[in-house]
């Protein structure tokens, strides 16, 4: 059944529950989103009465503009509800649907903070077709004479509005309209490149095409162009916008002396009677008369537009394999043919796709994937002289296992070449190659860390940095790579994120205490990546990553919740914040009595948003016994006892005694005690957690991070459980394998072991 978008009475009657209404609500206070926005619009009422804004005569080629947005909407563990109707209510002819149309066109080329400014101005009259009313009016303020401002309070009611609209929009017909005719802008274009440069002019492009579409000429005193002419691609994507929206705009690409018009397929057919307003981008030398009218309006509007130095955002690459492949050949200049470049893509990508992966703690000590040997090294042959081209790729000592990833490319480059000698080669069309192939690959390491990959991700919304990319590719060999820059290149390849907001999580990620919240997710402009471990955290205690480490989403989310300006999704930190408690394995602990599997009652597992001390949305894990609340964990941390350790590495019997301690078991409902976190201190601990993913979940939230290690294969498990067998002290075992028919007898509680030099840290070498 498809739901009617109309109200939160109906959504409460039909598709969602009231758990999840009042966690939508709960985020959609915060940071705006579908289900806030009708409340966040009914500012514009009051705002019209107050500075008597009225709008004037709604040009021609706005009038069929449609607002209304079908999509879907996700609700709890991101299940997924189609709706209809969820903007049906917006007139384009209020100044709700004006401002919601001008979000709707400036979303693919400015950050949401930005876009409030443009809201603002359209209310103020800057672009004609809204009054300004009072607004226009001056005053004077400690002997400077200024404009009558707007209250401060509304610009986080207007960001709120803004999310809101954007949400509604993730899914909608007009946004896929969108997409197909910016792929074919970016075809013309060919660029995504990060450059540093005043933003002020760019800005100024923004804001002519924005006055040509809005205004109809009546209000002006200077004639109406039925044609601008402008530069920026950026401009060219509102236009696009615009006419995927239904307003009788097309934009015309003019590149070496050819022409090509970018309009919708599905256009009213009256649209082919009237005079659309068109949006010239010159990608070719303009002529004299045309030039000398490109250049800004003087210092005026420099100073108007607000001049600060920023990042210039990247005009995304929307495409499949053929576009991107042919980008990233260009960008490192292989020299091969289109067809060889998709050719090598497509390897490459498959290839990648078949990453095995090591869990490990990074040189920053946070859980780091590195690729295994066995991934290295299973490669088709390739004859000698590509080996030596290979081997010479990387400046790294013999040893190195960066060259094992440079034979690896070889043999993607031997599969589609298929030359019997390389001897001829030339060196620097070979490192080229190489280049585009690690890029190709790292899009298929991280298709290998989600699990629900589907043909969708075949398309791309590409704003990747190629040259740094390939430093990415080598830490998966070395260091290995963390969540974090698994989930941002992810934005980066389908996501069409720019580095301005995720650079803005260094500054963000960090509570009042200074501890370092962990990222588990993000929310792009075209997609959402989410941790597994808030959607289904037994499935990964059972699974490791074999299942997948990120689940990739689309649809509005109003259940979760993320920084505001970077679009993350952050682990929360408990609200108690207690010290970790200390426990003496030389001193008893109270013990559990005997306990059938019937008395481990199955425990529920929640998703809540939690406020950090930044004031800042984060996620807790919330577990549920029998109807009560028994503990709230970091998802965080639970997700790196879950993955960073999976097998053990003690010394052989025979290595000599070091010290002695002692090591106690723990019952898995003895941790329920321990919700703050516990440490062990002279000696170990084993929790017997097999057959129990949902108690191994609360093992990996309570033990304090980074010293536990969940052993799932049998030999490990025996390993821990003999007597004999050292366990390196201060760490806790849980023991998360299957259970076998005959199960050896348990140690007793307090057994005397050897302490064990090694470290039982996964080592992927």
């Amino acid at each position: 059944m498809t739901l009617v978008f109309t109200d939160l009475g109906q959504l409460i009657q039909t598709q969602f529950g009231v758990n999840e209404i009042a966690s939508m609500l709960t985020i959609g206070k915060a940071i705006g989103s579908v289900v806030t926005r009708q409340s966040d619009a009914s500012i514009f009422q009051p705002l019209a009465a107050q500075y008597n804004l009225r709008i004037s005569r709604l040009p021609s080629w706005l009038r069929d503009v449609s607002l209304d947005r079908e999509g879907t909407i996700l609700g709890d563990r991101q299940r997924r509800v189609q709706v209809q109707s969820a903007m049906a209510c917006v007139d384009i002819n209020s100044i709700e649907g004006l401002a919601t149309f001008l979000i709707l066109i400036l979303r693919y080329v400015e950050s949401a903070a930005d876009i409030v400014e443009d809201v603002e101005n359209l209310l103020r009259g800057d672009y004609e077709i809204v009054s300004g009313g009072d607004l226009k009016d001056f005053k004077v303020v400690d002997g400077n004479i200024e404009k009558e401002s707007l209250p401060f309070s509304l610009r986080n009611v207007l960001r709120s509005f803004v999310n809101g609209v954007i949400d509604a929009d993730a899914t909608s017909n007009q946004r896929n309209v969108c997409m197909t005719l910016m792929t074919e802008l970016a075809g013309l274009v060919g660029s995504a490149k990060f450059t540093h440069s005043p933003m002020g002019y760019v800005k100024m492009e923004h804001q002519k095409v924005l006055v040509h579409v809005f205004n109809s000429g009546e209000a002006s005193t200077s004639s109406s162009m039925e044609i601008l002419n402008s530069l920026s691609a950026g401009a060219a994507m509102i236009g696009l916008a615009a006419a995927a929206n239904g307003a009788n705009v097309v934009v015309e690409v003019i590149k070496n002396d050819h022409v090509t018009i970018l309009k919708p397929k599905n256009r009213p057919a009256k649209y082919e009677r009237e005079t659309p307003r068109i949006i010239r981008l010159w990608l070719s030398q303009p002529p004299s008369t045309i030039l000398k009218n490109l250049s800004p309006d003087g210092l005026n509007a420099w100073d108007k537009i607000n001049k600060g130095g920023s990042e210039l955002l990247p005009l995304p690459i929307y495409g499949g394999m053929l576009e991107i492949s042919s980008h990233v050949a260009k960008n490192f200049s292989c020299g091969h043919s289109t067809e060889v470049d998709l050719a090598l893509w497509k390897v490459a990508v498959l290839t990648g796709q078949q990453a095995t992966w090591v869990s490990m703690g990074g040189p920053d000590k946070k859980l780091a994937f590195a690729l295994t040997n066995e991934y290295l090294h299973s490669h088709i042959e390739i004859p000698a002289s590509l080996t030596r081209l290979a081997d010479h790729h990387y400046r790294v000592p013999r040893g190195d296992r960066r060259h094992d990833l440079a034979r690896k490319a070889a043999s993607v480059l031997h599969e589609v070449l298929r030359y019997t000698d390389y001897s001829d080669f030339n060196p620097v069309q070979f490192n080229a190659s190489v280049d585009l192939i690690n890029v190709a690959l790292m899009v298929g390491f991280l298709q290998s860390f989600i699990g629900n990959v589907t043909s969708r991700m075949m398309a791309y919304a590409w704003t990747v940095d190629c040259d740094r990319t390939l430093g990415l590719v080598e830490k998966c060999t070395d260091t290995g790579i963390n969540l974090l820059q698994i989930i941002t290149q992810a934005s980066r390849i389908w996501g069409g994120i720019t580095s301005r907001y995720l650079e803005l999580s260094r500054s963000t990620s960090r509570d009042g205490n200074g501890d370092a919240s962990m990222v588990l997710g993000i929310i792009c402009p075209q997609i959402i990546f989410v941790s597994n471990i808030l959607l289904d955290p037994k499935a990964v205690a059972e699974n490791a990553i074999t299942e997948g480490l990120l689940s990739w989403c689309e649809g509005s989310s109003p259940m979760l919740p993320r920084e505001l300006n970077s679009g993350f999704i952050m682990a929360g930190h408990p609200s108690y914040r207690k010290p970790s408690l200390t426990i003496n394995a030389n001193e008893s602990i109270p013990e559990d009595e005997d306990q059938g599997e019937e008395d481990f009652d199955p425990l529920i597992f929640s998703i809540e948003p939690c406020s950090t001390s930044m004031g800042s949305l984060g996620m807790v894990l919330c577990a549920w016994h029998l109807g009560d609340l028994m503990m709230v964990l970091d998802p965080g941390v639970v997700l790196t006892n879950l993955l960073r350790r999976r097998s053990m590495t003690v010394g052989p019997e025979t290595q000599p005694r070091q010290a002695t301690h002692r090591i106690i078991h723990m019952s898995p409902k003895f941790l329920q005690w321990l919700e703050c976190g516990f440490v062990i201190q002279n000696g170990a601990a084993v929790i017997d957690a097999r057959g129990k993913s949902d108690w191994q979940v609360i093992a990996a939230g309570v033990v304090a991070a980074p010293r536990v290690v969940f052993l799932s294969e049998a030999l490990d498990m025996s390993l821990a459980l003999s007597p004999s067998v050292g366990l390196q002290h201060g760490f806790v075992y849980v023991l998360s394998g299957a259970l076998e028919e005959d199960e050896p007898p348990k140690p007793e509680t307090h057994v005397e072991v050897r302490d064990a030099c090694n470290s039982a840290t996964s080592n992927p070498f």
